[in-house]
């Protein structure tokens, strides 16, 4: 075998493999775009129903401590009641929380009402280099 038909056995293989590789990713894209975007629906809902969870949590502790630091302010004018320093950062909290309910509450929204829009926004930032 010279060295001509080993170049065309080996043009021949890659050809097919491009081939048997193309029918593959052309057979397997509808499913790996179905579940990716049941990954982003379910992902962000997710996450959108623990931040409502910890807001709501933290709108209970925050007016709880609210109620107990009105009684301390009026006891002790002097300082800052410790109670108000949890107040602060429990509202904190909750604005993350909200924040953070908000953008996954509108992904999930996203995919269900508009997914071809969630595949060409993926596809645009993957052509990009974004991701």
């Amino acid at each position: 075998m010279n060295i001509e038909e080993k170049l065309s056995k080996y043009t021949d293989a890659i050809e097919k493999a491009i081939e048997s590789g193309t029918e593959f990713t052309i057979a397997q894209a509808p499913e790996v775009i179905r579940e990716y975007l049941a990954w982003m629906f379910w992902g962000s809902f997710i996450v959108s129903v623990i931040s409502a969870i910890v807001g709501g949590v933290s709108l209970v502790v925050v007016y709880r401590l609210s109620a107990s630091a009105k009684k301390e302010l009026s006891s002790s004018e002097d300082c800052v009641p410790f109670s108000t320093i949890w107040i602060v950062v429990l509202i904190t909290v909750v604005v993350c929380g909200a924040k953070s309910f908000c953008e996954s509450a509108t992904t999930a929204l996203k995919v269900s009402v508009a997914p071809r829009l969630v595949v060409l926004e993926k596809l645009s930032s993957l052509a990009k280099g974004k991701e």
